[in-house]
């Protein structure tokens, strides 16, 4: 009988969870090396105490001894004083009579998974919270005719159903996605896991229509595949851009038709287009200007000052000015013109912009400048080249 006993002993202490012995008082009579890690006690510090000091609820012993096994979950109490969650699983231990003689307990130390389910329910709040906040419809259906299991807010707004409405129903049923094209997206999806920002189109409950671009992914969701959709709403980017490209193909064609001589410069001068009627006037070709500064065509006499201007121009300090000017033309003849200077702020950089009144102005009194509606007369001082020749309007 003692071997046997030493044997069971033995037994016990092998085992990586701990295991207690106690009277039906819950007076602890065995403890095995894998408890006694887990309490922080010494052997002679735990035996005889009672189940109460150990553990938390301290009814452990009264829930035991009301049936023969029992499981449940508590909290050792360890000696520093840390609590350490445990599932429990006890047994009363029988004589030959059938009487009942001692409780047994194991012990499993579930801190871990406690851990773990802890950063889940984080997880999965943060996840709920994307979801339900994202700027994007969101939906999740099946990968057969389930219908919609979840969407968010955001998809009950671009759709104009409500939850009550799509939930449980197909996105065929509801007339958002025609069956052909939803078949399309799931043959794609199953060959890549994944598809991204794919056009399509929808009517909405009140008929009008919506453009959309859809993103999908295979998750899997309570141990089954399911199919995570996005679907961005570009109408109002779709929008912008056609009635920007309606404004540049106006621009475009009265830039080219027009007969005044129009440049367009970015903020250091260099021009970056010319129309016709600029590269005539001044006798360059269009690929010849945009190798050059505005100030290699500008009279020198005026060039100090049309810089001036310029710089406070691309700085922010003016948005326009007018300007009465000579050029220097390919041919070297000085030509006189009247400008008007502006930043169009519409396009990238912002752009400088200045228009040239054609050749055959007459030559003004002097050099006149207009800046955000004041005028100034500058006095037309030295009109020669820098050799001295004296240019003729």
């Amino acid at each position: 009988m003692q071997t046997q006993d030493h044997l069971l002993v033995q037994a016990l202490q092998r085992l990586p969870d701990g295991v207690l012995v106690s009277d039906l008082d819950g007076k602890i009579m065995f403890a095995n090396d894998a408890l006694l890690r887990t309490c922080e006690y010494e052997n002679a510090d735990l035996v005889g105490q009672n189940l109460r000091k150990l553990f938390y609820p301290n009814d452990i012993s009264a829930a035991v001894n009301e049936r023969d096994h029992w499981s449940g979950e508590a909290s050792i109490v360890t000696k520093p004083g840390r609590t350490i969650p445990v599932s429990l699983i006890s047994s009363l231990l029988r004589d030959e009579a059938g009487h009942p003689t001692a409780m047994v307990l194991v012990a499993h130390d579930v801190s871990r998974q406690k851990e773990v389910e802890a950063a889940l329910r984080s997880s999965e709040e943060k996840y709920a919270k994307a979801f339900s906040t994202s700027p994007d419809a969101i939906a999740i259906t099946g990968l057969d005719a389930e219908g919609v299991l979840e969407i968010n807010e955001r998809f009950e707004q671009i759709t104009g159903y409500t939850r009550a409405q799509i939930l449980g129903h197909t996105l065929n049923d509801l007339g958002l996605l025609d069956q052909s094209r939803r078949k399309e997206f799931l043959m794609r999806l199953r060959e890549s896991g994944s598809v991204r920002d794919i056009p399509y189109s929808l009517e909405r409950s009140d008929g009008t229509i919506v453009h959309l671009l859809v993103s999908g992914a295979l998750v899997e969701i309570g141990g089954r595949l399911r199919v995570l959709t996005t679907h961005r709403d570009v109408t109002q980017q779709q929008l912008t851009e056609r009635a920007l490209r309606f404004s540049e193909e106006r621009f475009r064609t009265i830039f080219e038709g027009s007969g005044l001589g129009i440049l367009v410069m970015d903020l250091t001068g260099h021009p970056l287009q010319t129309n016709i009627a600029f590269q005539n006037f001044l006798g360059y070709s269009a690929e010849e200007l945009r190798g050059m500064t505005f100030t290699d065509f500008t009279h020198p006499d005026h060039r100090e000052h049309d810089l001036k201007l310029f710089r406070r121009l691309a700085g922010g300090k003016h948005t326009n000015f007018e300007l009465e000017k000579r050029y220097i033309r390919k041919d070297g003849k000085a030509v006189w013109a009247r400008l008007d200077y502006f930043v169009d702020q519409g396009r990238p950089g912002p752009a400088a912009v200045h228009v040239s009144d054609g050749p055959g102005h007459h030559r003004p009194q002097g050099h006149r400048t207009s800046i955000a509606g004041k005028r100034s007369a500058l006095p037309d001082t030295d009109r020669r080249s820098p050799g001295g020749r004296r240019h003729e309007s």
